[in-house]
C-alpha cells in the first residue's frame, strides 16, 4: 500500500484480474520511464529478452488526439528516447469508426536500412509502441463495447520497452531531436542578429552557467546542444523569412525590448536617439535597484568602468559597480554609440531617472566615483553628479604610465624605464602631502628625469592631478579599501569571458539582451552561491583568520561601536564602528583589518566587506537582492542559533541597522509603515526605514528641538551652576569638535558619545553642602573594605548577619558617601 502511494501515477489496474499483474518492483522500473503528469493503469506486464526490458499495456484518461501527442512528447523527454511513426491506421468512410486516433511507433534506432554500415544509428532496435484513443459513446446512445476502461480511460498504450542499445550514452543521445524550447531560443537569437556560430556559443555558455559541473552530462545530448547542421538550416530559414518581409530594424527591436522590460510596475530601461543619430541605452534592472537600496557601500563608492569595444559597431559599454561582501555588484549600465561628453552625459541623465527615489543621497550622487583617466567620462560624471568626489584608479594610472614609457615615439631607453617608473610609484605611495612635495622636488632634480624633457612634462601633468590619484589625499575618504579597480577589473573580465563570451559580433540590441538576461542570471547565481556558503574560503583565509583571535580583548560600548585591544598593551585599543565598517587602526579608509574581522566573527555581524556565512540577517538581505523574495527558505537557516553573541537587529530589518546617508536595509517597506514611523524615541527609532523627503524634514526639525532642549539648555544650566568645572570642559569639547574633519569621524563620535565607562581625569563638579576629601583617607574616617553585592558578614558566634547594602562609592578610597552620612 505504501509503495502504491509513492508511485501514485503508475498503479495496477483493478479491472484486469486474470492477466499478468505487475509487482511493486515492476512498477518502480516503469516509474523511471513514464511521465509523471499522468496516471497510468497497468493492465498487464511481462519481461522481455533484453536486460531490463519489459512490455506492458497501459490505460490513461486521455480522450483526444492532441492529448495523445502531448503524452508521447513527455514520454520521449522522460525516457530520453525518440519514437518514429511506423504505421498509421486509416478507416473506411462507409464503415463505423471506433477509434479517434491510432498509430504505431518504433525506436528511431530501428532504421530499417538495407545497407549495413558501422558508426550509424541503426541497431535494429526492438522497442515499439501503439497508441489508440477509443471513441467514447454519447449519452443518448448505449455503447456496445465490452471494454470496461473506455469510459474513464479511453487511451490504450501497448508499450514494448526493449532497447538493444544504451539509452543514456552520448552515442545514442547525439541522434535525439532538438527540444522545442531550444528551437524557440535559437529563433529569438537569430532575430537579434546572431550568426549560427555565435548563437551556439551563447547557448553553450548559458548551459555552462546553468548546470555548472553538470554540463558534461548534457553536452553530448543533441536535444540540449544542437549540431551545426541544424543551426545553419534554422538560420537559413529565419533569414529567408526576414528578407521577404523587408529586413530587420535594430532600433525598432530595441524599443520593443524596452517596452517589454518596462511592462511591469517600474521602469528599468530607457532608449533615446540624439539629434546626431547616436543611440543611447540606460539600464537599471530590478536586481540593480535592490543592490542600490540594500548595499550601503553603493552610496559611498561607485566605480565606472568601460568594457571596451566588445562589438562590431564599436559600441561603448559603461558598467557601474559597487563593492560588497560578495564582491563587485552592478548598480547600472550604459550603452552608447559614441564616447563624447554629450553622449555620456545624456545617458547618465537617463540612468538618473531610472534609479530608485532617494537613492544616491537623494539624487546628488554617491560620495566617491572612481574612474579611469578618460576626460569625456569624468566631465560627464562631474556635470551629472557635481557633489561627488572624482578619483582616478591607481591601477589604470600605473598601467598608462608604463605604456607611455614603452612607447617608441617617446624614445625612452630600455634601461631607464624602471627608474622613471619607480619615480612615479614613489609619488603615488607617499603618506603625506609634504612628503609628496619633497619627492617631486627630488624627482625633478634626478639626472635621468632631466635627460628626457617629455617625461618631465608628463611628470608635471601627473603632479597636477595629485588630488585625484595620490594616496595621501585619500586618507579621510571612506573607500572601504578600494584604491583601485581591483574587483571591477575582475568583474569586467568575467563578463567578457563568461557573459559576452568574447564574441565581437554584438549590436546594441544584443548587448541589452546580455545585460538584462545573462548578466542578471550570472549575478543572481553568484550571490546565491555565497548565501549557500559556496564561496572561496581559501581566498578569505589568506588575508584574515577564520578563527577568533583570543589575544584580542573586545568590548561592546554601544549598539554599533566596539573597542578592540590587546591586554598586554594598554595603548593599543582601537574603536570599530560596524555601522560604517571603519576601524581607527593604521588600516585607513575603512579597509578590512584584523579588528573588523574579530568583531565580525565574535558578534556574527557583517562589517564592511567581511560577510559571516552563518549570519541569518545578512543571508536574508543578500537573498532578497538576488531573488527579490523577503522570505528566507528553511534550507538557508543556520544549524545552531547563537543568541548570546549576536547583535540584535531591528525586527523589521533583515540586516543590522546601517541607515546613514540615506541607506536602508528594510526589505520593501510599505507606505503605511513609513508614515507610521515615529519621529524620535528609542535606540532604533525605526532608523532602517527609508523616509520620504517631507517625513525626513519633520524628523530633522524634531531632532533639532530635542537637541536644544535635552543638551544645549541642560549644558547652559550646568555651566551657570558650576562654572569652575563645566566651562573648561565645554571649551575642550568645542576644541575637539573642530578637530573632526570628515563625516565618518563626526558620525563615530556621535554614536560613541557617552558610551565609555568610567570618568575622566579632570575635576569633578562639587555639589553644594559637600566637602572634598583630603589627600589621606585617615583625615576623615577609617576606610571600610568594599564588599560585593549581597555579601554576608559572619559574627564570632557563627550566625550570619543581614546582607550589607551596597554603597554608591566609586572606589575603596572614595569617602563621599561617609561624608554625606555624617552631615
Amino acid at each position: 500500500m505504501g509503495m502504491n502511494m509513492v508511485m501514485a501515477h503508475v498503479i495496477a489496474c483493478k479491472c484486469c484480474f486474470g492477466r499478468n499483474r505487475p509487482k511493486d518492483d515492476d512498477l518502480e522500473r516503469m516509474q523511471d520511464v513514464l511521465p509523471d503528469e499522468y496516471l497510468h493503469n497497468v493492465c498487464s506486464f511481462q519481461e522481455e529478452t533484453m536486460p531490463g526490458g519489459w512490455s506492458a499495456e497501459l490505460r490513461l484518461a486521455v480522450s483526444t488526439e492532441d492529448g495523445a501527442m502531448q503524452w508521447l512528447a513527455r514520454y520521449q523527454e522522460k525516457s530520453m528516447t525518440v519514437m518514429r511513426v511506423n504505421k498509421t491506421f486509416g478507416w473506411d468512410v462507409q464503415s463505423p469508426r471506433s477509434n479517434l486516433f491510432k498509430k504505431s511507433y518504433r525506436c528511431h534506432h530501428s532504421t530499417r536500412s538495407q545497407v549495413r554500415k558501422k558508426n550509424l544509428k541503426g541497431t535494429d532496435c526492438l522497442s515499439c509502441m501503439t497508441i489508440t484513443v477509443k471513441k467514447v459513446a454519447k449519452l443518448a446512445r448505449k455503447s456496445r463495447s465490452t471494454d470496461p476502461h473506455i469510459t474513464a480511460y479511453p487511451m490504450r498504450v501497448c508499450l514494448r520497452y526493449n532497447h538493444n542499445h544504451p539509452v543514456k550514452a552520448s552515442s545514442a543521445l547525439r541522434f535525439r531531436d532538438v527540444l522545442p524550447s531550444i528551437g524557440e531560443k535559437f529563433k529569438g537569437l537569430y532575430r537579434l542578429g546572431y550568426s549560427p556560430i555565435s548563437a551556439m556559443d551563447v547557448h553553450r555558455m548559458d548551459l555552462l552557467l546553468e548546470y555548472g559541473s553538470g554540463y558534461l552530462h548534457i553536452s553530448g545530448d543533441r536535444a540540449q546542444v544542437p549540431d551545426d547542421q541544424w543551426c545553419r538550416r534554422l538560420h537559413k530559414k529565419i533569414t529567408a523569412a526576414e528578407k521577404e518581409t523587408g529586413g530587420r530594424n535594430l532600433l525598432v527591436d530595441l524599443v520593443a525590448r524596452m517596452e517589454s522590460e518596462n511592462a511591469g510596475d517600474e521602469r528599468v530601461m530607457d532608449v533615446h536617439v540624439t539629434e546626431e543619430n547616436q543611440v543611447l541605452v540606460a539600464i537599471c534592472s530590478k536586481l540593480m535597484k535592490r543592490v542600490i537600496n540594500n548595499v550601503p557601500e553603493g552610496h559611498e563608492v561607485v566605480i565606472v568602468d568601460r568594457c571596451g569595444t566588445g562589438d562590431r559597431d564599436n559600441l561603448k559599454v559603461y558598467l557601474l559597480l559597487t563593492h560588497s561582501g560578495v564582491g563587485g555588484l552592478p548598480v547600472g549600465c550604459l550603452i552608447t554609440t559614441s564616447e563624447s561628453t554629450s553622449a555620456v552625459k545624456a545617458a547618465l541623465e537617463m540612468y538618473k531617472n531610472l534609479i530608485p527615489c532617494g537613492a544616491f543621497n537623494n539624487g546628488s550622487g554617491p560620495k566617491i566615483i572612481m574612474t579611469e583617466d578618460c576626460e569625456a567620462l569624468r566631465n560627464a560624471l562631474s556635470e551629472v553628479f557635481p557633489e561627488s568626489v572624482m578619483l582616478l584608479c591607481i591601477f589604470h594610472m600605473l598601467q598608462s604610465a608604463w605604456r607611455w614609457l614603452r612607447d617608441r615615439k617617446k624614445k625612452i631607453e630600455k634601461q631607464d624605464r624602471p627608474e622613471l617608473f619607480s619615480v612615479l610609484k614613489s609619488l603615488l605611495h607617499c603618506q603625506s602631502v609634504p612628503d609628496m612635495e619633497l619627492h617631486y622636488q627630488k624627482a625633478m632634480q634626478n639626472a635621468i628625469v632631466q635627460k628626457y624633457r617629455q617625461f618631465s612634462a608628463y611628470l608635471l601633468e601627473w603632479y597636477n592631478k595629485t588630488d585625484c590619484w595620490a594616496l595621501c589625499c585619500r586618507q579621510d575618504l571612506q573607500l572601504q579599501g578600494s584604491y583601485t579597480h581591483d574587483f571591477s577589473e575582475i568583474t569586467t573580465r568575467v563578463i567578457k569571458e563568461l557573459v559576452l563570451n568574447r564574441v565581437k559580433v554584438h549590436n546594441y540590441v544584443q548587448l541589452a539582451d546580455f545585460v538584462m538576461g545573462r548578466m542578471e542570471r550570472y549575478y543572481e547565481r553568484r550571490i546565491l552561491d555565497v548565501v549557500n556558503g559556496s564561496f572561496d574560503s581559501v581566498r578569505y583565509s589568506r588575508y584574515l583568520p577564520q578563527e577568533p583571535n583570543e589575544d584580542l580583548n573586545i568590548k561592546q560600548t554601544s549598539e554599533c561601536t566596539f573597542t578592540v585591544g590587546i591586554p598586554s598593551k594598554p595603548d593599543s585599543d582601537n574603536i570599530v564602528n560596524t555601522l560604517l565598517g571603519h576601524c581607527t587602526c593604521t588600516s585607513i579608509s575603512a579597509e578590512a583589518c584584523k579588528h573588523l574581522n574579530a568583531v565580525s566573527m565574535k558578534y556574527n555581524v557583517q562589517v564592511g566587506n567581511i560577510i559571516p556565512i552563518s549570519n541569518t540577517a545578512d543571508k536574508a538581505r543578500f537573498y532578497y537582492i538576488a531573488t527579490g523574495s523577503n522570505s528566507l527558505p528553511e534550507r538557508l537557516q543556520p544549524l545552531v542559533r547563537d543568541i548570546a553573541n549576536t547583535v540584535e537587529a531591528p525586527d523589521n530589518s533583515p540586516a543590522p541597522n546601517r541607515d546613514h546617508e540615506g541607506y536602508h536595509n528594510k526589505l520593501g517597506p510599505s507606505e503605511s509603515e513609513t508614515q507610521a514611523a515615529p519621529l524620535v524615541g528609542g535606540a532604533a527609532a525605526d532608523d532602517n526605514v527609508k523616509m520620504r523627503p517631507e517625513v525626513q524634514r519633520s524628523v530633522i526639525k524634531s531632532l533639532a528641538e530635542h537637541l536644544q532642549e535635552d543638551f544645549v539648555s541642560v549644558l547652559r544650566e550646568k555651566m551657570t551652576r558650576y562654572p569652575d568645572s563645566y566651562i573648561p570642559a565645554v571649551k575642550v569639547f568645542l576644541g575637539n569638535i573642530k578637530k573632526l574633519k570628515t563625516d565618518s569621524q563626526v558620525v563615530t563620535s556621535l554614536v560613541s558619545f557617552g558610551s565609555s565607562s568610567g570618568t575622566g581625569t579632570g575635576s569633578r563638579p562639587q555639589q553644594p553642602g559637600q566637602k572634598r576629601m583630603g589627600a589621606k583617607p585617615t583625615d576623615h574616617t577609617t576606610p571600610h573594605k568594599t564588599r560585593k553585592l549581597e555579601e554576608t558578614v559572619c559574627h564570632q558566634s557563627g550566625s550570619p548577619a543581614t546582607p550589607v547594602e551596597p554603597t554608591q562609592s566609586s572606589g575603596p578610597e572614595d569617602g563621599c558617601s561617609e561624608i554625606q552620612q555624617q552631615e
